[in-house]
């Protein structure tokens, strides 16, 4: 279980108290009105998680999950009635086979969904990352600091990798959502299919990638076709 508080950064710098509200504040917005009135509106933003792995070391299968939360609820029984508020969720699973004391082939996948629920019919929501205040602590540069796809509204991801002494090669296919609103029709999504091999060498490894990446429903310009080909290295002592 996680929980984190989003506060803007006062210009007369952080005091004391500040570091010390987010430790005794509650997690819903009725104590807050009580305080400051109204409904509790507020600058500062929460953010909760419940995570969950399960791993079988034998068979070699891991499966996970994780719940998380933006924002207050007002109290519990807002908790309750509208659970799907400003709510995300990841299932993921990994299973592994040995096909040589040396070689291993895993598959593995993933699917989140943050996309906004049929609940923003009759109340306010926002896309996952996003907050109607505070903006902090979300972006570095410009660059979402959590999952990619989750902006958007979530994706889903599945690879096979092989693992030997040479190093490793991958196969990928990732389905990704660029409009949080379920409501926007034709919703704008990319498909990806990517082969990356990480060839180890003494001095340098070596890391050759292609991907391939279709847009459909692009916003004014349609269909959408991109060809990316990369090769990076590193080298080591």
């Amino acid at each position: 279980v996680a929980r984190a508080f989003m506060s803007p950064w006062p210009d007369e710098g952080l005091s004391v108290s500040g570091l010390l509200r987010p430790l005794l504040q509650t997690p819903f917005k009725a104590s807050l009105a009580r305080k400051i009135g109204g409904l509790g509106n507020s600058p500062d933003d929460q953010l909760a998680s419940v995570f969950a792995r399960w791993s079988f070391p034998r068979s070699g299968v891991e499966l996970y999950g994780e719940l998380g939360k933006e924002d207050n609820s007002f109290d519990l029984r807002d908790l309750i009635e509208e659970p799907d508020h400003d709510v995300s969720y990841l299932v993921g699973f990994q299973r592994a086979w040995r096909r040589s004391p040396q070689r291993v082939l895993v598959l593995r996948g993933e699917l989140m969904n943050s996309s906004i629920s049929r609940l923003a019919l009759v109340r306010p929501q926002e896309p996952a990352y996003t907050h109607s205040v505070s903006r902090q602590g979300y972006t570095q540069m410009g660059q979402a600091l959590a999952a990619p796809a989750g902006f958007g509204g979530g994706g889903t991801v599945l690879a096979l990798d092989w693992f030997s002494p040479d190093g490793r090669q991958t196969l990928t296919w990732r389905h990704t959502l660029r409009a949080p609103y379920p409501a926007a029709t034709p919703r704008d999504v990319q498909h990806a299919v990517s082969a990356e091999w990480l060839l180890l060498r003494p001095r340098i490894d070596l890391v050759p990638e292609i991907t391939g990446v279709y847009e459909l429903n692009r916003p004014s310009w349609g269909d959408a076709l991109n060809l990316r080909l990369a090769l990076s290295a590193r080298a080591h002592w």
